[in-house]
C-alpha cells in the first residue's frame, strides 16, 4: 500500500481502490476509484462531509459524431465508425445522493453546438460509472 498522507493520496493495492482526500472551507472531500472486470464498469466516487457541496456538468463528448441524448441519470451516446461501420455506444451513469440530476444544455464554443449534458445540483455524493460496448 502506498500512502501519502500529506497531499491525502493512497492506493490500496489489496482493494484496488485509489483514493483522494482533502479539506476545503471546513468540508472533507474524498474521490475514489476502481474497476470492476465482472461489471464491465469503471466507478469514480465523490463524497463530502457536508450535504449539498457537490455539484457541476457531466457530458460526453464524441469523435466520431455520435447521437447524444440525456434520460434520467444517465448520459449516451450512440454512433458508427465511419472506416469500418463498426456500431457501438458508450454511457456515463451517474448515482447521487441528496439531490436530483438533471439534463441541461452546455454550448461548446469549440464544436459550434449545444451539447446534453448531466447538471448534478448541490448532493452529497456521486458515483459516476462509465462504460461502453461495440
Amino acid at each position: 500500500m502506498l500512502n501519502r498522507p500529506q497531499n491525502g493520496l493512497k492506493l490500496d493495492l489489496n482493494e484496488a481502490v485509489h483514493r483522494v482526500s482533502f479539506k476545503s472551507n471546513g468540508v472533507n472531500y474524498l474521490r475514489e476509484c476502481f474497476a470492476s472486470y465482472p461489471d464491465k464498469v469503471i466507478v469514480l466516487r465523490l463524497t463530502a462531509s457536508k450535504k449539498g457541496m457537490i455539484s457541476g456538468k457531466i457530458r460526453l463528448a464524441d469523435a466520431h459524431q455520435a447521437a447524444i441524448s440525456v434520460s434520467g441519470n444517465k448520459i449516451t451516446a450512440k454512433g458508427k465508425i465511419t472506416e469500418n461501420q463498426m456500431e457501438y455506444e458508450s454511457q456515463i451513469q451517474v448515482l447521487n445522493k441528496g439531490g436530483k440530476a438533471t439534463k441541461a444544455a452546455m454550448e461548446d464554443i469549440a464544436l459550434k453546438t449545444n451539447l446534453q449534458n448531466l447538471k448534478i445540483p448541490g448532493v452529497e455524493s456521486a458515483s459516476v460509472m462509465p462504460s461502453g460496448v461495440n
